[in-house]
């Protein structure tokens, strides 16, 4: 390789697991997270058949959680899409740990918004953590 050699641009690259766009756009990292999440989730929903909750509750945070939360910091989303989308796993997963209770139900039980008062004092993501930290830590 020369000095004159020019390198090609690209519109996206992903650099330690993380989908970086030429224009910051996180949607196609957060689409990422959330199907490789919610087919984990799948996986484990197919394969814990017992009802649990302390043991469907570990098996989330060993699993799932880590997907959500590997370099939350860098993409942290702000638009309302891509919070419903990672919200979406969230629920799903509460629901679960629940033993399949009805989505107003865990709601109701231990689900707050992701975007919230509470929530944006230590970040969003942090504040999902937390938020529903009540109902599966």
């Amino acid at each position: 390789m020369s000095l004159l050699d020019v390198l090609e641009t690209t519109s996206s690259a992903r650099y330690l697991g993380v989908d970086i766009s030429d224009n910051l756009n996180w949607s196609q990292q957060i689409s990422r997270v959330t199907n490789k999440a919610n087919s984990s989730l799948g996986f484990l929903r197919r394969n814990i058949p017992t009802r649990n909750q302390q043991l469907r509750s570990a098996a989330y945070k060993a699993v799932v959680r880590p997907q959500l939360q590997y370099a939350a910091s860098v993409w942290d989303p702000h638009l309302v899409t891509l919070i419903n989308q990672v919200e979406a796993v969230q629920r799903r997963a509460a629901r679960w740990v629940m033993s399949d209770l009805e989505e107003h139900q865990v709601s109701q039980i231990c689900y707050k918004p992701y975007v919230g008062e509470a929530c944006n004092k230590g970040g969003q993501m942090q504040g999902l953590y937390l938020c529903t930290r009540s109902c599966m830590d």
